[in-house]
């Protein structure tokens, strides 16, 4: 895989526009995912999670892997279950 050259300003701009995290911050949305994207760059990534307290902490991680292109029309989507 070819050296990527980006900076902090083009990071800021695409989360902005790549991810949502829910109002109650249960769910992460992650829009117009790509294998290989036009920009030599690759959604492929590990997700991760730390939610820490007074009474500890717990920890998730999760792979985001794209396998090939679909649609989704998010108002099929169902409800998370808490």
């Amino acid at each position: 895989m070819p050296a990527v050259d980006v900076s902090l300003a083009d990071v800021v701009d695409q989360l902005s526009t790549k991810y949502s995290l829910s109002a109650d911050g249960a769910s992460l949305t992650v829009f117009n995912v790509c294998r290989d994207c036009a920009d030599n760059t690759t959604d492929l990534q590990v997700i991760q999670c730390n939610a820490s307290n007074q009474h500890g902490y717990a920890f998730a991680s999760g792979y985001l892997n794209v396998l090939r292109m679909t649609f989704c029309d998010s108002t099929l989507m169902l409800p998370s279950v808490l």
